[in-house]
């Protein structure tokens, strides 16, 4: 197969620092994504969040992200932080809980090193892919910079056709920085289409959060307060890395990790979910999907909302891996609420309740696109924003088909004699 994708889950050590390998990925992975929000119970809402998403193309190339939030504190507690390594968890009070480095990628999965590590048996699910559409894989980071302009992102070494952003706070303002406030987005954009998912949650006696999300931007995001605090669009793609167009500048400058890839297959999109139970299929997509990752805020239309929620699920067409939370911006006290789940490929929560406003399980991928089931719903119509991942076969795959349907034993009947004659003119 020129693209291969598996998606699934494990639990993170235990006993201290040191390796770990993970195995059942069915090859060696050519990159990985990692997410979670901290629980070590599956499928169930509980409080306080530690939203964590990692990336790496290999040992040496490789960025994560992390952010926490305290609830039932009247005076809210959060906390943001990136890091040089592919995993880690920040605590509210900006300790550091756990922390993983790339060791390998393996033959049937990865191994990784964890420099830092408290006891949790933590749920964290990833999607990794492999393939000879993966021309080219790179991590960069940059900065968003405080000015409304142009801003050049480089250091990929080739011109990628598909960058995935992703962020953790703009008080953290290094390759491996904590700082207070939540600012946790993820992004993506093709040259053709893009979009961002975003949640900001601020630290102090008021309760605010907010939610963002946009078709029309790669990374984009709420202030505090009210407003937007960053909106970056796709300009281009150049030899080293891409281009963005900053039309609102945050006050800080944040800092953003970007996955960039040339040669794969894939498709940006935002689809409209239904809003009664039942199958939910989307279509445009051009091609058969063997990968896919949703992300929503739990919003109808572009621009910042009151209130934290998020939503992030990956899919290989059998395992379905998802996470979510949210906050009520109202409340005295924090209210966030956080969920891994290893059943569903999305779920959503809005304003801090502790039960599922939808849930999604996935159906199949199609010749246009990929079927779910909304196994619970509400009346919203939310936009799911979704980035599918399809396989070119290689010359190598056709033939293996041709002799495949050749192989099949053939009727008697099938056969016909072929008749010749040799120096003459008779029968």
């Amino acid at each position: 197969m020129a693209l291969e994708c598996k998606t699934g889950n494990f639990v993170k050590k235990t006993d201290g620092t040191g390796t770990q390998a993970v195995t059942g990925v069915g090859f060696v992975p050519d990159l990985i994504i990692f997410f979670s929000t901290g629980k070590a119970t599956t499928d169930s809402w509980s409080e306080d969040l530690f939203a964590m998403l990692g990336m790496a193309t290999s040992t040496s190339n490789e960025r994560s992200v992390s952010g926490s939030a305290d609830a039932g504190n009247p005076t809210r507690d959060v906390a943001c932080r990136n890091h040089t390594g592919v995993i880690t968890f920040v605590i509210f009070n900006q300790t550091i809980a756990a922390e993983a480095d790339l060791n390998s990628f393996d033959s049937d999965g990865f191994t990784l090193d964890w420099t830092t590590n408290e006891g949790t048996a933590t749920i964290i699910h990833y999607m990794a892919l492999k393939g000879a559409d993966i021309t080219n894989s790179q991590i960069i980071e940059w900065s968003t910079g405080t000015s409304a302009t142009t801003v050049t992102a480089t250091g990929a070494g080739f011109t990628p056709t598909l960058a995935i952003h992703f962020w953790g706070g703009r008080e953290a303002t290094a390759a491996s920085d904590t700082g207070a406030n939540f600012d946790f987005g993820i992004g993506c954009m093709d040259g053709t289409n893009q979009w961002a998912v975003s949640n900001v949650m601020n630290e102090g006696g008021s309760s605010r959060s907010k939610r963002y999300s946009t078709a029309t931007a790669a990374i984009a995001g709420a202030d505090w307060g009210a407003g937007d605090i960053i909106v970056a669009d796709f300009d281009s793609f150049n030899s080293d890395g891409f281009v963005v167009d900053v039309t609102t500048a945050p006050a800080d400058a944040i800092q953003v990790m970007s996955l960039c890839l040339s040669g794969v297959t894939s498709f940006i999109g935002v689809e409209v979910k239904d809003t009664d139970t039942g199958a939910d299929a989307v279509t445009g997509v051009g091609f058969e999907p063997i990968g896919l990752l949703l992300a929503g805020a739990n919003q109808t239309s572009d621009g910042a909302a009151a209130d934290a929620s998020f939503s992030m699920g990956v899919t290989d067409g059998t395992s379905e891996e998802a996470m979510a939370w949210s906050n009520d911006e109202s409340a005295t006290n924090d209210t966030t609420q956080a969920l891994d789940s290893t059943t569903k490929v999305y779920v959503n929560d809005e304003l801090g309740s502790g039960s599922s406003n939808a849930t999604a399980d996935f159906t199949s991928f199609d010749s246009d696109g990929f079927t779910l089931n909304w196994a619970t719903n509400e009346a919203q119509a939310d936009r799911i924003h979704y980035l599918a991942f399809g396989s070119v076969p290689t010359p190598a795959d056709e033939i293996t088909a041709v002799l495949g349907s050749m192989s099949q034993p053939q009727a008697e009947e099938d056969f016909q004699p072929i008749g010749y004659k040799v120096g003459g003119t008779g029968s």
